[in-house]
């Protein structure tokens, strides 16, 4: 099994921890700031991650099938 990263983004702030790290993240956060959080998953050595999840004000919200954007972008403070 692939080892797992995940990445919390709201605009500019971008966190990487596990699942569990990044939403508690997004909840503290969410209480800062109003903008929607995506959560986005990826695997050791896949170029792009996949966004799972948004965290608005109101709720959480799991996606499948969500859109992808280039690890290289998260990694590198690109704007993503």
């Amino acid at each position: 099994m692939a080892m797992q990263s995940y990445f919390a983004i709201q605009g500019q702030n971008k966190y990487q921890h596990g699942l569990m790290g990044c939403l508690a993240w997004s909840a503290q956060q969410i209480k800062l700031d109003p903008t929607p959080i995506k959560i986005l998953k990826t695997r050791a050595g896949e170029p792009n991650a996949t966004v799972i999840a948004e965290v608005t004000p109101e709720s959480i919200r799991f996606i499948t099938g969500g859109r992808t954007i280039s690890t290289r972008a998260l990694r590198d403070d690109k704007k993503a």
